[in-house]
């Protein structure tokens, strides 16, 4: 998994969520996000090549994907869906094995699908990858620690009426 760091200013509104809403949603009208293909792309082809799986291994998950698509399709779930990625992972191990990892993998990104018209889209296309941006925030906590939450009104009270930081000389 990769990490990333961001740092955010917002507009301030009497509630928190609103505030958050407002910056996600600018955030993503700049288009400031990585989709899934970003880091591909920007990756050399002897680093990609190093970096994938064992291509038994990844017959091996489908295999797998393609057993647990029936067999959930015979407890009747809706296995569209799942099947169609299954049948796409399929497509993309077929030019893995005859045009190599990094070509199979620059061209399945290249041709995925449309750019998300929305945040709730753009979540779906990235899923675990996040969007490394304040996106991948959906909403603000209650007060817990490790999670995005409004300051209490002593914190709020005294950073609004602390003088500002001279410039440095």
């Amino acid at each position: 998994m990769a990490a990333t760091g961001w740092l955010y200013y917002c507009t301030y509104a009497d509630d928190v969520n609103v505030s958050l809403q407002q910056l996600r949603q600018t955030v993503f009208d700049r288009r400031e996000f990585r989709l899934p293909g970003d880091q591909i792309a920007g990756t050399d082809a002897d680093t990609l090549a190093k970096s994938a799986p064992p291509t038994s291994d990844l017959q091996k998950l489908l295999k797998i994907s393609q057993e647990l698509d029936q067999a959930l399709k015979g407890l009747g779930f809706d296995t569209a869906d799942s099947e169609q990625q299954t049948r796409d992972v399929g497509r993309l191990l077929e030019q893995v094995d005859k045009k190599g990892f990094v070509f199979a993998a620059r061209e399945a990104l290249e041709s995925s699908s449309t750019p998300p018209a929305t945040i709730e889209e753009l979540l779906a296309q990235c899923a675990e990858a996040g969007t490394h941006s304040i996106l991948d925030i959906q909403h603000i906590s209650p007060p817990r620690n490790q999670a995005p939450r409004p300051l209490s009104a002593t914190t709020s009270s005294r950073l609004s009426s602390a003088p500002p930081n001279p410039p440095e000389t």
